[in-house]
């Protein structure tokens, strides 16, 4: 039987490396924490610290990872909820949304579920809802005023981390089953312009060039659970030379997001923490068997940060 493992023994760890290390103020005994195996955790980071930022990579999930899941027992906007809450659109589009929502949702977090049933589901949801939005003449010029209005918002310390990364030129990878024009404005209204180090692979939108109205999708289609697949095709998006990688996300399918790193003589180190926003006390064995550590928190990057502080030596 599994169960939560207590944290105090990597504190101790890291104290006797040096006791004014950042990671020493992570408070890791808290009760929504969850960490499976602590001595491997404890050796990637001390490997990911030795190496440092000209080694580190970072690869983040979008929706509920670097947006909030929910504030103060509200539940937030996804990308595609943005779309579908908004009374710019059809009643019938927001009502199919809900619907959509209610059927695959719990589809989408039942971790008995076989995987290739998984994909399924998630390959009819998310053809439903692209097929119906091209009917509501959604225009790029549109796009703004729709995160603007909407309830989405970044997780706390989310700008803090990005400026981090770009600070020390670390390469961040933003992977998501969203749309990518979305993403682009929602970070560029609540961090502000997306630095170079930042890479986003998200369902394509496309634009007639007249019009301005959207006409579809660019291919492949990415759900939940084919980013190990996605990953592959897109590998260019990946630094083969540095070697650790920090992946952050909130669904099981986002541990394989990393599956994409290029096939070479060097040994790749991959850390994995994954946020689990549902379903906790159903699901949390699950997550501790796909992610190193497992966060129950809906809407701080604060581990994150005090993490990414530790492993690049920043007070």
């Amino acid at each position: 039987m599994k169960s939560r493992i207590p944290c105090s023994s990597i504190i101790t760890f890291m104290v006797e490396v040096n006791p004014t290390d950042a990671f020493t103020h992570i408070n890791l005994n808290r009760s929504n924490i969850y960490i499976k195996d602590t001595q491997t955790v404890q050796q990637t980071l001390t490997a990911f610290r030795t190496a440092g930022a000209e080694h580190l990579q970072v690869v983040f999930d979008f929706d509920r990872t670097l947006t909030k899941h929910s504030e103060n027992g509200v539940v937030c906007d996804s990308t595609h909820g943005i779309l579908e809450e908004s009374p710019l659109f059809s009643p019938e589009y927001r009502c199919l949304g809900k619907k959509l929502f209610a059927k695959y949702y719990p589809l989408e977090n039942d971790v008995q579920l076989p995987l290739d049933q998984k994909v399924k589901y998630m390959e009819e949801w998310w053809g439903i809802s692209h097929e119906y939005l091209l009917k509501e003449h959604l225009t790029l010029q549109m796009v703004s005023c729709l995160v603007q209005s909407s309830n989405v918002k970044v997780r706390d310390q989310c700008q803090q981390v990005l400026r981090l990364l770009h600070s020390v030129n670390v390469p961040c990878l933003v992977f998501s089953a969203g749309m990518d024009v979305f993403i682009k404005e929602v970070l560029f209204q609540k961090c502000g312009q997306l630095p170079p180090n930042i890479t986003i692979i998200a369902n394509k939108m496309v634009f007639d060039e007249e019009s301005g109205h959207l006409k579809g999708f660019d291919p492949p289609l990415i759900h939940t659970f084919n980013k190990n697949i996605i990953g592959r095709q897109f590998k260019a998006a990946f630094d083969p030379e540095r070697v650790n990688v920090l992946l952050v996300g909130d669904q099981i399918g986002d541990a394989a997001m990393s599956d994409g790193l290029p096939e070479k003589e060097v040994h790749h180190r991959v850390l994995k923490i994954g946020f689990l926003n549902d379903f906790e006390g159903k699901n949390r064995e699950a997550y501790m068997n796909a992610f190193d550590i497992v966060l129950e928190d809906r809407e701080s990057l604060k581990f994150v940060l005090d993490f990414l502080k530790f492993v690049l030596s920043i007070n």
